[in-house]
């Protein structure tokens, strides 16, 4: 499931999820589970309200971990927003309008 920062991505996958649990695994963002660099990043961006000029450097690790603990998962995923790819469209729409 992939989209622009708040256009309804959580509400989906969280309808699709009570829909069809326990059947489908869920994930947001990472791949890994446990991704603790994802974990850190986010909370760094949300505590202090900093950026890509200053966290993007840390999401790129937090994706080289990603896909090294990649493995294809078990059960049928629902899987939130790759960060490296919303990113990446965020960034090329906003460098259009600015």
């Amino acid at each position: 499931m992939e989209g622009i920062d708040l256009r309804g991505k959580t509400s989906a996958c969280k309808s699709l999820m009570a829909r069809f649990q326990p059947r489908l695994e869920y994930r947001r963002n990472a791949f890994a589970g446990k991704n603790t660099l994802y974990v850190a990043a986010d909370d760094l961006r949300r505590a202090y309200g900093l950026d890509s000029r200053h966290l993007g450097h840390a999401y790129l690790a937090a994706a080289a971990l990603d896909v090294a603990w990649f493995r294809p998962p078990r059960a049928v995923r629902i899987q939130e927003s790759m960060i490296c790819t919303r990113s990446l469209a965020h960034h090329r729409a906003r460098a259009k309008t600015t």
